[in-house]
């Protein structure tokens, strides 16, 4: 509650230091001005992601409103909130406290609440400050001030659906964003529990431009200025986090070990984002790390190898890569992971490298290669469609005994169903990834996998996860059903 305190506190000081300046140096005019250089904001912008039950929406869109009024009347702020009811509620408390006698004996305000606009969604004073509630679907054009407060910009329940967490988004950057007096001074505060690798934090931070207060309730640090769910070194207003145990607890008394365990018991996805400000636990929710510790340094015969493939729809940024991953059968039973390939390309690039994979795997594992599996539907089935089109021909490698072998598949089940299916075989360590120590090669796609298998379900991108368990449900004979000519098949 202090390190809120402290930083929410520094974010308002320095924009009333900014007014302040600003009023100073409009009324010299033209003239010499003796107010010296603009004082330095240390954040315009201010996230914060803390464990539930330690005040976060009090201080910010309750408290932090009503002390405000006492320094700087006029300052007008708008809250929003994925849940309208919170938007609300906190209004609430906020004009509560802001009529209590309390607050107005300790404060002795000179201004006034305006009797015509006094309601818990919209109350104004008489200076012509305001603070304003909104759900984040409400419209709010028009509606500038000199602050914006996000109070979870997502609905914990929907924040898996990529249109709607996507749809979240989009309305922050075209809506709501630009919604402030001054884009050079106006401060935006945004406080939330982390719920996806690709959620609004996310997003603000790869942007860049905020000040990132993150306490997560046991202390990672190897997580200070890491990559990937970092906590930052020291925020700008000066403030790192005191522990140095790994596992230490932010509040021992009111959140001991016992009660912990019980919030684990719910679900370890749920427990790292919403505890330890990451998407996905450290080592995974469906899939496990150290699942993957075997690697191989050397490839036994091979009695089957195959590629499946997960297709996307356009080659645009913001979509899911395309995906190919090649897997192989030893005669130990093993399984080995043989080769990861993505990227965004359009569907006469992912065809040439589809068709020069296959002849290139039929020539190393001859008849052992067993083909490549794309699933039959939108973009693969395009891919399909393309590449018999493009290869019915070919008949000089045909007659070399190269014929390719491409498999159109119906799958079944959704992603995670999908994922829990194939994540025993995994957890039986019979799924190994090259030695990185004799295949260096391999190190930028085995990472890419893992990191998504990581953080699935909550991964910003899906594609590689998909095309590996398409992989392992192949070996498994539940891929889906192959379909033939005249609508029949059976399962692959």
């Amino acid at each position: 509650m202090e390190a809120i305190c402290l930083h929410v506190q520094a974010v308002l000081e320095d924009w009333m230091a900014q007014q302040q300046w600003q009023q100073a140096h409009a009324a010299h005019g033209d003239g010499e001005c003796a107010c010296g250089a603009p004082p330095v904001q240390r954040a315009q912008n201010l996230l914060i992601n803390v464990p539930p039950g330690t005040s976060k929406s009090r201080i910010v869109a309750v408290c932090a409103v009503a002390w405000m009024w006492t320094r700087w009347p006029s300052w007008r702020v708008n809250c929003l909130s994925s849940n309208p009811r919170v938007a609300e509620r906190d209004g609430d408390y906020c004009l509560t406290l802001i009529q209590s006698e309390w607050y107005r004996d300790t404060f002795r305000r000179e201004w006034r609440l305006d009797p015509q606009q006094c309601c818990k969604t919209h109350f104004a004073n008489s200076a012509q400050g305001f603070r304003k509630a909104f759900g984040w679907n409400s419209k709010i054009t028009g509606d500038r001030g000199d602050c914006i407060i996000v109070d979870d910009p997502h609905d914990a329940e929907e924040a898996n659906s990529d249109l709607i967490r996507e749809g979240v988004i989009a309305r922050w950057d075209n809506a709501i964003s630009n919604r402030v007096n001054d884009l050079r001074s106006s401060v935006r505060i945004g406080v939330m529990q982390r719920v996806h690798e690709a959620d609004w934090t996310a997003h603000v931070l790869a942007q860049g431009g905020w000040d990132h207060l993150c306490i997560p309730m046991e202390w990672e640090p190897q997580r200070l200025g890491a990559a990937k769910d970092a906590i930052p070194q020291r925020t700008a207003a000066g403030w790192r986090d005191p522990r140095t145990e790994p596992g230490e607890l932010m509040d021992p008394v009111r959140f001991p070990e016992a009660v912990l365990a019980l919030e684990r018991r719910k679900g370890a996805r749920r427990y790292a984002g919403q505890y330890q400000q990451r998407p996905a636990p450290a080592d995974g929710t469906i899939f496990k790390g150290s699942w993957f510790a075997g690697t191989y340094r050397r490839l036994p015969p091979l009695r089957e190898v195959w590629s499946c493939w997960d297709t996307a729809l356009k080659a645009q940024q913001r979509n899911d890569e395309t995906a190919c991953v090649v897997m192989g059968l030893g005669e130990d039973g093993f399984l080995y992971v043989l080769r990861v390939t993505h990227g965004r390309w359009e569907t006469p690039d992912v065809a040439k490298f589809l068709i020069q994979q296959a002849y290139w795997l039929r020539g190393l594992y001859g008849d052992a290669y067993r083909g490549d599996y794309v699933e039959d539907k939108v973009s693969g089935t395009t891919l399909l469609q393309y590449v018999r089109r493009h290869t019915d021909g070919d008949r000089e490698r045909a007659q070399d005994g190269c014929r390719l072998a491409l498999i159109p598949v119906q799958v079944e089940q959704d992603k995670e169903a999908r994922a829990h299916g194939v994540a025993p075989l995994c957890e039986a360590g019979r799924v190994l990834v090259p030695d990185l120590s004799l295949y260096p090669q391999a190190h930028a796609w085995l990472e890419a996998l893992l990191a998504q298998l990581l953080t699935f379900p909550g991964a910003a991108h899906d594609d590689l996860v998909d095309a590996f368990v398409y992989c392992l449900k192949r070996h498994m004979g539940t891929l889906g059903r192959r379909k033939s000519a005249r609508g029949g098949g059976g399962q692959v």
